[in-house]
């Protein structure tokens, strides 16, 4: 049934079917009832669990900052610890400073990027299964509230920024259009993923105008290997919510 479902589809790609299988196979273990059965000796140390244990008036909002979900927080920290490493001095151990104070923001910007999407995509959210529970589509929260969490994480992600030299604090500030324009980019184009790419991976180019500003330029193969890394797993990720959607 999978292998007529993808001939139906991809027509014209033969070699697609087997990798179209591998992808489903791996969505499907990942998403299996027995994977997390055999996580659940460590559920309580879990963020998830962490959420769901808060009072219940903070629940819509942690939610809303996808607390919950801390997978995105390490997507966008990562990148920053191999520009941070990769910037300090030969035979140096990394700025342990700038490596705290990126995790830092990391969280504050993933949680505001989550909120401005959220508040951009409630009316295509409504009809998705898969996202009709969120706090904003869900009626959970109101715009307002939402507008205010974000107020909040962008007022502190600033303080955070401003705690760099002021090439950084531009070149973060820049980074904001990015996270605006990805919800669009959705809607409009056949490649979000450039987007997305781009905005995951700007801490980057932040954490080099920090620590290397006389050889900012000398950071971009790094930038473009990560927004080419970022492209690959959300077109995986796609593919694998394609498939569960529609049981193909």
């Amino acid at each position: 049934m999978l292998i007529r479902s993808c001939l139906e589809l991809q027509p014209n790609i033969v070699k697609a079917i087997s990798w179209n299988y591998l992808v489903y196979r791996t969505s499907a273990v990942i998403s299996s009832k027995n994977h997390f059965q055999a996580r659940k000796p460590y559920s309580w140390f879990s963020a998830k669990n962490l959420v769901q244990k808060a009072p219940l008036s903070w629940q819509p909002y942690l939610r809303l900052m996808r607390v919950d979900s801390p997978t995105g927080t390490w997507l966008l920290f990562w990148p920053c610890t191999w520009s941070i490493g990769l910037a300090a001095p030969a035979g140096a151990l990394p700025s342990m400073s700038a490596l705290a104070l990126f995790g830092i923001g990391s969280f504050l910007m993933r949680a505001g990027g989550c909120i401005i999407n959220d508040i951009l995509d409630q009316k295509y959210d409504k009809l998705v299964e898969r996202t009709k529970y969120r706090p904003l589509p869900s009626g959970e929260l109101s715009n307002k509230d939402a507008v205010v969490t974000l107020g909040f994480l962008l007022s502190a992600s600033l303080a955070v920024l401003l705690q760099f030299n002021w090439f950084s604090v531009a070149v973060g500030s820049s980074s904001l259009i990015f996270a605006v324009l990805y919800p669009f980019a959705k809607r409009c184009t056949y490649w979000p993923q450039v987007i997305l790419g781009i905005t995951l991976n700007y801490g980057v180019l932040i954490s080099w105008a920090h620590l290397q500003p006389n050889n900012f330029f000398e950071v971009t193969p790094l930038f473009i290997a990560t927004v080419l890394h970022t492209i690959i797993y959300d077109s995986i990720y796609s593919h694998q919510v394609f498939c569960r959607l529609f049981h193909f």
